[in-house]
């Protein structure tokens, strides 16, 4: 804090323009980083669930194979696992334009 303070009455004696610049950009600044952080870590849990549930629901359909051959369901299971798969790619995108 003290050499911060330091740095700015310094600043201020040289250029008292930059340092109103400085001074209101730093914290615009760091205030969009800790969203983008928040953002990231959002998107980083959200992604984690769907990978856990997309496992899960595979894991039920081939456990239970037969019912779902006896039922003609095999389309439907890979539309509805596919659209899965399309959302967590989705929100990998997203979770890696959030990092930067």
């Amino acid at each position: 804090l003290n050499s911060s303070l330091n740095g700015t009455i310094m600043l201020l004696s040289t250029s008292p323009r930059l340092t109103g610049v400085s001074v209101s950009l730093v914290p615009l600044l760091g205030v969009a980083a800790m969203y983008m952080q928040k953002r990231k870590r959002k998107l980083t849990d959200e992604l984690r669930n769907l990978a856990s549930r997309s496992a899960t629901y595979l894991n039920e359909r081939l456990e239970h194979m037969d019912e779902v051959r006896l039922n003609s369901g095999q389309a439907l299971e890979a539309r509805e696992y596919a659209a899965l798969v399309q959302r967590a790619e989705a929100l990998s995108q997203a979770a890696k334009s959030a990092e930067g």
